[in-house]
This record gives C-alpha cells, structure tokens and sequence, in this order.
C-alpha cells in the first residue's frame, strides 16, 4: 500500500518561482521510491567472508606446524615439543571457528540481503505562481 502526503507550503519558493506564469511549474526536487537491501546485510555478508579469508591463514599456520611435527615425531614427540604441538591444536581449532562462523554469518547476511528490503522515501517539491506543494510517498 503507498501512501502520499501532500504538504502545502506557502512562500517556499524563491522570488523568481514565486513569480512565475500560473502555467509554469518548477520542480525543486524529485526522487523516486527506492527498493535496497539494508547496508547491515552486507556487512554481515563481508564480515563472513573476512572470517573465512582469515581461518585460511590460521588453516596454513595449523599446517605448518603439523608437518614440522611429522618430521620430528614417529608416534610419540619428545617433550620439548609439547608446547609445539600445543599451539598447533588451538590453531587448528581457531580456523575451525573461523571458518564454520564466517561460513554461517555470510550466508544469514546473503540471504538477508536479497530477502529483506528497507525503503527509501520518494520526496518531491513542485512550485508555480500560487505557491509550493511538497509531496513524501512510502509504503506501509
């Protein structure tokens, strides 16, 4: 449903639109009632996308540490490793974070951005000889 609400507004014009032939009509300012998505999904979808980008880098570091810990280990690691091998299992553990939540929070903010729509109003101003009438449409 759309809604338009005229606004009549008396002197708002410049002396020259106000003395303008009654024929004449001088449009100030038209837009036009736009569909968008809201900027939030989109930042949502660009946040998923940084937590994935950034669970490869932690997704290499992991691997890195594991194929050290090949070359050195059979079946068991001496204990000077512990600390190595440590770091490697939170690392491991941090890319799967990273990418499972990036995976989920850029999918909600892709999905939201093709589903949800935020309005921006048309606003449009007309003047001639008698006067000025302002005009805001939106739907609700």
């Amino acid at each position: 449903m759309r809604l338009a609400i005229a606004l009549f507004v008396w002197g708002l014009c410049s002396p020259a639109a106000a003395q303008a032939p009654a024929d004449d009509v001088l449009v100030l300012e038209a837009t036009h009632l736009e569909l968008r998505a809201p900027d939030w999904t989109w930042g949502l979808f660009g946040t998923g996308l940084g937590m994935i980008a950034a669970s490869l880098g932690t997704g290499l570091g992991a691997l890195l540490v594991q194929l050290d810990l090949d070359t050195v280990c059979s079946f068991t690691c001496p204990t000077a490793r512990e600390e190595q091998q440590r770091s490697g299992r939170i690392l491991a553990i941090t890319t799967d974070v990273l990418w499972m939540g990036g995976a989920v929070l850029g999918a909600f903010g892709l999905v939201a951005a093709f589903t949800l729509e935020e309005e921006v109003p048309a606003v449009a101003a007309f003047c001639d000889g008698s006067g000025c009438v302002g005009l805001l449409g939106g739907r609700f």
